[in-house]
């Protein structure tokens, strides 16, 4: 018996050690599209420093429309207007084609722990990445399509918007069904763009070509975060409290804009030419990096662990 207890106790603290020791990388960086010609991916410190182009279309570009990041793997997707899920590594390499013939809406949301992905445009559209089970989950009705969409994978729901004859924002079980009406708007025009989910906090983030609105899950307690403004993209950044948006016009300029989650000290962050198609925070680097040295807490974990193994060799003893 204590033979074997000692060299456990010390497997447990040197386990207890790598797991604290390695710390996930944090996602600093901003990846987008742009509209520009050639249409490029860019990612961008959230400050708007270190503006780098990952992926250049060259002379035959698709239109890009919206980008999602794993920051997890280490791989961005993002849709186009051609009708292709493309997927590449953070740093650009790796281009390749996932999905042919995928609907052309603007944002698409993914699943990655059941490998599905949802797309939007005339009708809410379920697809295996590995181009199986299509599946139709929500045909709007006639002259309207969906824009617009966020899953919320803990309560199994999705949300989407509904634009053309009555804007509404819609929520649904992550199979299509029990949908329900959250929020109307009637006919404003508005186009919902965008939509993100605060969920820790309640509260669910849309853009519209009047302003960036908020409100709880439950469509209750309607906001304004922004009014007059045309943004497109929305990023949420609630380690910091800020919110990021695309816009062609705001401030008297144009690019990629944050402020405080509550609408406060707005400010340019990126001016850049053309449309932003896609926002999302990822790591600058795909992996997980190890702390250079351990912190004092961290050693003091370990030194009680030691110290209550070899208390408890004594005991035994």
């Amino acid at each position: 018996m204590k033979k074997q207890l000692l060299p456990v106790c010390f497997i447990i603290s040197a386990l207890v050690l790598f797991l604290l020791h390695i710390q996930p990388a944090s996602a600093d960086m901003l990846y987008f599209g742009t509209s520009n010609s050639p249409p490029r991916v860019q990612k961008v410190n959230r400050d708007g420093t270190g503006l780098e182009t990952l992926i250049d279309f060259g002379s035959s570009p698709p239109a890009l429309r919206d980008i999602v990041v794993d920051g997890i793997s280490g791989k961005m997707y993002f849709g186009a207007s051609d009708g292709l899920l493309r997927r590449a590594n953070l740093d650009g390499t790796g281009l390749e084609v996932l999905l042919n013939n995928t609907p052309v809406g603007d944002p698409f949301a993914l699943d990655l722990t059941s490998g599905t992905v949802y797309f939007t445009g005339s009708n809410l559209v379920r697809i295996n990445l590995d181009s199986s089970g299509r599946e139709n989950l929500f045909n709007p009705p006639l002259n309207t399509f969906v824009l617009g969409i966020a899953l919320d994978l803990a309560t199994s729901k999705i949300y989407f918007a509904l634009n053309g004859l009555e804007d509404r924002i819609m929520r649904a079980n992550i199979d299509g069904s029990d949908v329900e009406t959250l929020l109307s708007f009637g006919q404003t025009s508005a186009d919902i763009f965008d939509i993100k989910l605060d969920v820790m906090g309640g509260k669910m983030y849309w853009t519209d070509r009047l302003g960036i609105r908020r409100a709880n899950l439950d469509g209750t307690d309607l906001e304004t975060v922004f009014d007059n403004v045309d943004a497109r993209r929305l990023a949420l950044d609630l380690p910091n409290g800020k919110i990021y948006w695309g816009s062609t016009n705001f401030m008297s300029d144009q690019g990629i804009f944050r402020a405080n989650i509550d609408g406060n000290m707005p400010e340019l962050v990126l001016s850049h030419d053309g449309d932003v198609h896609g926002l999302d925070f990822g790591p600058s680097a795909p992996a997980a990096t190890p702390v250079p040295e351990p912190s004092a807490a961290l050693l003091f974990i370990v030194g009680v662990l030691g110290r209550l193994c070899l208390r408890r060799r004594r005991f035994v003893t």
